[in-house]
């Protein structure tokens, strides 16, 4: 099967892309590289959606297109619209070139991608939701409710936190630099 995709320089653009998004998340595409190409931000933005349904995508390679020269505002807007598929999709754990998004994107980008890395996977404990509850003064209902509410969800059995742990500890997580996605030509 088709692992890597390797789009660069084929002078794709928004229709082209817009056209083969809705069919990447039924792949096994784990590197989608779209390097040189002439996506515009509406082109990018219509990609995000459907990258938050890639499950087996690793790796996204996306830099040096026409929306990343696009005015900091709009690069802006593609960078939230990223993380929401990243925040959705723990799978994708790379990123290239997040140094064209302004600054507070590429940290919510950053950040995110960090959760990624770290195993963000093992907190999705209810298989209907993303979310899990959090016990706090700050949620709605009283603590008994909140307690309640917790235990109709799954939880994560006490001796799966070291693994967990150590598993963030011994992986090169994203802060403040940029790593950059580098494959060989053949």
């Amino acid at each position: 099967q088709l692992t890597t995709l390797d789009l660069d320089s084929t002078d794709l653009e928004d229709h082209h892309l817009i056209a083969l998004a809705p069919s990447l998340p039924a792949s096994k595409v784990k590197v989608l590289i779209l390097f040189f190409n002439n996506i515009h931000p509406h082109g990018f933005q219509e990609l995000t959606k459907h990258l938050a349904n890639m499950r087996s995508l690793n790796t996204l390679c996306i830099g040096n297109n026409p929306w990343t020269k696009a005015a900091p505002k709009v690069r802006y807007e593609c960078g939230l619209a990223l993380s929401k598929a990243l925040a959705q999709n723990p799978s994708i754990t790379e990123v290239s070139d997040l140094k064209v998004f302004p600054q507070e994107a590429c940290r919510l980008l950053c950040y995110i991608l960090s959760l990624n890395v770290g195993g963000r996977k093992f907190f999705r404990l209810s298989s209907t939701s993303s979310s899990f509850v959090l016990l706090s003064s700050s949620a709605g209902g009283t603590l008994q409710e909140q307690q309640q509410q917790q235990q109709q969800h799954e939880s994560i059995p006490p001796g799966l936190w070291a693994h967990m742990l150590a598993r963030a500890g011994n992986r090169h997580l994203y802060s403040h630099t940029v790593r950059h996605y580098r494959h060989n030509a053949k």
